[in-house]
């Protein structure tokens, strides 16, 4: 029988933590919160977005969205906020002079650009 040994000698959990910014962008069906976390390093590492049932699009949508630039962060986050900004194919129906966004694609991509500028 082979011999099994635990993750560390000590026996001790390590934890890794990131660090991580929440932003928040006013659209058309309420406010749209949007977490970037970073890596030690300070290069980005994942984009959350909260599950919550009050905006239009459909949870599905938002999942893929955070999936998708996740992935495209990583790689060329230029050209995510090319791809995303003034997305109005899921503009909210509420949408006035108030809000700073189109859809929450759109709010993304404002997201990704003002933590770029920095």
């Amino acid at each position: 029988m082979e011999k099994t040994s635990p993750i560390s000698e000590t026996n001790e959990v390590e934890f890794v933590t990131y660090k991580s910014k929440t932003y928040g962008i006013k659209v058309g069906c309420g406010t749209f919160y949007c977490t970037i976390d970073y890596n030690a390093d300070g290069s980005f590492h994942k984009i959350r977005i909260p599950r919550n049932t009050k905006f239009n699009c459909s949870l599905m949508m938002r999942d893929a969205m955070a999936k998708g630039a996740t992935y495209k962060i990583r790689r060329d986050p230029k050209q995510l906020i090319k791809d995303l900004k003034g997305n109005k194919g899921h503009c909210c129906e509420k949408y006035n002079i108030s809000c700073k966004a189109y859809s929450c694609s759109d709010a993304l991509s404002k997201v990704v650009e003002r933590e770029l500028s920095k």
